[in-house]
């Protein structure tokens, strides 16, 4: 999970060429996606405490996955930034599954 914010460093310049943004605003993926997580993290543990761990991981897992995808396929910038908010969702209902499944 951590790893999914930093991956998009390797695709800046690729992103911001796509997109025709400059490389410090494509960069701007990787803090929307730290900002989603640090502050979806503990409303989602609260808002899910009460379902099984499995079934908490398919969701964020399905989530993140959506997410990410949905990133993939995003025509404008504006759009990407709104599926890194929620690939960050998924990741951080998956990080707060504590303990085994």
């Amino acid at each position: 999970m951590g790893t999914g914010m930093f991956v998009t460093a390797g695709l800046v310049l690729p992103i911001a060429g796509d997109l025709g943004i400059s490389p410090s605003a494509a960069g701007q993926l990787m803090t929307v996606f730290a900002l989603a997580y640090a502050l979806l993290s503990p409303v989602l543990a609260a808002l899910t405490a009460k379902l099984s761990k499995r079934g908490l991981l398919l969701i964020g897992l399905g989530v993140l996955a959506a997410g990410n995808a949905l990133t993939a396929l995003s025509p404008t910038f504006g759009l990407m930034l709104g599926t890194r908010v929620i690939a960050a969702a998924g990741a951080a209902m998956v990080t707060s599954v504590d303990g085994p499944v």
